[in-house]
């Protein structure tokens, strides 16, 4: 079965769509990971609004 080009460029943004799901899904563990890590070291200081 040969696609037509509108059905191959929705072919195209689902699969982008679901690679930024995933990078979504990255940055927000390393995220919750560099907050667990900051307050856990007292790094909090260090990345507070003055210091940026």
């Amino acid at each position: 079965m040969t696609l037509t080009p509108q059905e191959q460029e929705i072919q195209r943004l689902r699969k982008e769509v679901e690679i930024l799901r995933q990078e979504r899904e990255i940055l927000k563990k390393a995220a919750a990971y560099l907050g667990q890590y900051s307050t856990r070291m007292g790094l909090g200081r260090f990345f507070a609004k003055e210091n940026l």
